[in-house]
């Protein structure tokens, strides 16, 4: 297995992985039109452009086979209830 960044080449297959992920974990708590509704909103592969402009994505990798991803990126106070992170904090998405 490899573990690498992610890049822009990377992006349809990281988008669809998301989507088929995020599908079989939780599809099931949201109506169709609402899960088409979020995966096209959420995890399309123009947000997985953005995302990569503004965070780390690192992937695992198996014979040019995407396996799973981790995204992480500079931590927002507004998720910390009773500590305030610094610019040299990092949270995962």
């Amino acid at each position: 297995m490899e573990i690498c960044q992610a890049e822009k080449t990377d992006i349809a297959k990281l988008a669809a992985l998301a989507k088929l992920t995020y599908s079989q974990a939780f599809g099931h708590t949201f109506s169709a039109s609402d899960l088409a509704s979020h995966l096209a909103k959420q995890l399309s592969p123009e947000s997985f452009a953005k995302v990569l402009a503004e965070d780390t994505v690192l992937l695992a990798k198996r014979d040019d086979r995407l396996l799973g991803f981790v995204q992480f990126g500079t931590a927002d106070n507004a998720d910390f209830a009773t500590e305030t992170a610094t610019s040299n904090d990092q949270e995962l998405r």
